[in-house]
């Protein structure tokens, strides 16, 4: 199945997602074939992320909760864990609506996150750990009201954090 649903949206084969479509049903999978093959570090990461993925983008899922996976995790990521998933469900090949999950990362791409230590510097914060966590919050923010780009509206809301972090 994985192979007919790679030719409908005109993916490449490639060899670590169809291991894992044929080898991996949980994480101790992974690990194994990870030791027995003397595949790479890389491809031991791909071969978890698929298998744990799998049945977290469905078509009915919400899309903002996959945009923040292709932020979080990347596009490939994302695709790889979509096709094990359809693969693995009951649906026709052509599944419009699987077809039209798969393509998100052609109709969506991820921002780039546009706060950095320095900016958390600049409001009198000293540098150290206090700056990772600013920005981790402000980060969570910012994932959860749906990647703003209105700068004036992500500085206020570091400005807010960071006086929260120095009292």
């Amino acid at each position: 199945r994985l192979i007919e649903i790679e030719k409908t949206v005109q993916q490449e084969p490639d060899s670590v997602r169809r291991l894992a479509a044929l080898c991996v049903r949980s994480h101790g999978d992974a690990e194994r074939l990870f030791k027995l093959l003397k595949l790479s570090s890389r491809d031991h990461h791909r071969l978890e992320s698929i298998s744990a993925h799998a049945s977290t983008h469905r078509p009915e899922s919400p899309e903002k909760a996959d945009q923040r996976f292709i932020y979080l995790h990347g596009a490939q990521a994302f695709q790889d864990s979509v096709l094990l998933g359809w693969a693995q469900s009951d649906a026709d090949v052509g599944d419009p609506s699987w077809v039209a999950r798969f393509t998100l990362v052609e109709r969506w791409q991820a921002p780039k996150f546009p706060v950095s230590g320095a900016d958390v510097l600049a409001l009198g914060i000293p540098a150290g750990p206090n700056v990772g966590k600013i920005l981790a919050e402000v980060e969570r923010w910012w994932m959860a009201e749906d990647f703003p780009n209105d700068t004036g509206r992500i500085h206020a809301r570091l400005g807010e954090i960071a006086k929260v972090t120095k009292s």
